[in-house]
């Protein structure tokens, strides 16, 4: 019985097939590699971080040069906008130009040139601006789709999970060491970032569903 109704809920929630599948191959490599091969798969831009910079870049670029009639010009820029601003960060692009991360108050109390703090500056109220514009508008929406089952609704709520899954993950050893004073063997802190890295990877992959998803409903609607 309960196997059946697992069954039943992936098939409902087809990003969980995409999320699922990433936490297994997770598993597999951690177990199967030696911790040496799996440093040099998660390394900075490295097999597994590139790959998913470069599906946030792509559906950016696809984005921009490709528009849904019945999409709305702005909410469509500003999903451009969120998968660009992913995939810079993905590739470390918030410290690597500037030496310090963009997203912390430090840089801009620093010794910084004042032109460099203001794009960077301008560039994170552009991203905020985007994302906070999409949950204003289609919250509503999405809660309502939850509610009545909808494909789309359930792939855009699995991506938010897996984003907050995948930050959890990405924050737990440190703050295991740092603050609880809990060692963290290797091999664990390895697993973690294995699952941390192909989470992230699935969220492009995501991405792309619910545009897919998105399009069909309304290829479909009469």
């Amino acid at each position: 019985m309960r196997s059946s109704t697992l069954y039943r809920l992936v098939c409902a929630w087809p990003a969980l097939h995409i999320f699922l599948l990433t936490l297994l191959c997770a598993l597999v490599a951690w177990y199967v590699m030696p911790l040496a091969s799996q440093a040099w798969l998660l390394q900075e831009s490295g097999p597994i971080e590139a790959p998913t910079a470069g599906l946030f870049g792509l559906l950016a670029l696809i984005g921009l040069l490709w528009r849904p009639p019945h999409s709305s010009r702005i909410s469509w820029l500003a999903v451009c906008i969120l998968c660009a601003a992913a995939g810079a960060r993905e590739m470390d692009w918030h410290s690597r130009w500037t030496g310090k991360s963009i997203f912390k108050v430090s840089y801009y109390l620093d010794a910084a040139p004042w032109a460099h703090k203001i794009l960077a500056l301008l560039a994170l109220l552009l991203v905020f601006a985007s994302a906070i514009y999409l949950v204003w508008k289609y919250a509503l929406q999405l809660w309502q789709g939850l509610l009545h089952s909808n494909p789309f609704a359930r792939t855009v709520a699995t991506l938010f999970f897996t984003l907050v899954f995948s930050k959890i993950l990405d924050r737990s050893v440190n703050l295991l060491i740092e603050d609880f004073g809990v060692a963290v063997a290797p091999a664990t802190a390895m697993l973690v970032k294995m699952m941390e890295e192909t989470c992230e990877l699935s969220l492009p992959l995501m991405v792309a569903l619910a545009v897919w998803q998105h399009w069909r409903q309304h290829q479909t609607t009469p």
